[in-house]
């Protein structure tokens, strides 16, 4: 699916570092990216900015990357932080030609962790709207993903509160088996594509009922928008999640190979 969505131009990818930040440029698209920690620093197009920013932040590993670095690649140009240790982390940044940002990376986490993946902070202040392709038109749990079917969606923003408001389908939420979302914002629009299978989206963190009592307000990730490889399962007012069978256990990572993805990203229409 992302092959049909991603498009390279023959434009030009132009970067500049200045001070701790890397600027790459094509196609009227520019993404500022940190030269210590390989996070992605802001993104505008034709003079218009985005709040995306602050990610890829591992959930479920805490490290620091030991290098950062940058060269060009047929592809475009590259920004990659390796991390040490046991985790093995990888971000690798690729500017493609024409303004397309794809991010490579991969981790592997240790011991049981709710949730697993990465995340990034992005404002809702301004948001309206997704266009949403994935399963839905409802939010999942780890422990309910029965339910929702695979579509594109129309999702129009909205803050509601289990219980204390009525507008249905929520906005915010987890997502299963999820392709694109187009976020529609009054500034600059964002669009995210994956091309790896079974990926959570985390689209804002819902507000908890203000009476909400026993285990019904699961964890969600430090940031605004994560790309998840595992979710949170959620429990009852009487029961917690952990008691409730083998599919609402948190997450525990065994392989040998590393958890992670590809995910390209759009500023602009």
């Amino acid at each position: 699916m992302a092959e049909r969505i991603v498009r390279k131009t023959d434009e030009k990818v132009v970067s500049a570092v200045k001070d701790d930040h890397i600027s790459l440029s094509s196609g009227g698209t520019e993404v500022l990216i940190n030269l210590k920690n390989g996070l992605i620093a802001g993104a505008s197009r034709d003079g218009r900015s985005s709040n995306f920013t602050d990610g890829p932040r591992f959930v479920g590993i805490s490290s620091v990357p030991s290098e950062v670095r940058h060269y060009e690649s047929p592809d475009g140009y590259v920004v990659e932080a390796l991390y040490p240790g046991r985790s093995g982390g990888s971000v690798k940044w690729t500017m493609l030609p024409g303004g397309w940002l794809r991010l490579d990376y991969g981790y592997r986490p240790a011991g049981l962790q709710d949730l697993l993946g990465i995340t990034f902070s992005f404002s809702e202040e301004t948001v309206k709207d997704a266009f949403l392709m994935a399963n839905g038109p409802y939010r999942v749990w780890k422990n309910r993903l029965k339910g929702p079917l695979f579509g594109v969606y129309h999702k129009e923003y909205n803050n509601t509160v289990t219980g204390e408001s009525w507008d249905y389908p929520e906005f915010k939420g987890y997502y299963s088996n999820f392709y694109a979302v187009r976020i529609g914002t009054a500034d600059l629009p964002l669009t995210i594509v994956s091309s790896t299978n079974d990926i959570y989206l985390h689209l804002f963190t819902p507000q908890n009922p203000g009476h909400a009592s026993g285990w019904v307000t699961p964890e969600f990730p430090e940031g605004n928008i994560s790309l998840l490889n595992s979710i949170s399962p959620i429990g009852t007012k009487f029961n917690p999640p952990e008691s409730l069978g083998p599919g609402s256990q948190k997450n525990s990572y065994r392989e040998a190979k590393p958890l992670g993805g590809t995910i390209y990203f759009r500023f602009g229409d």
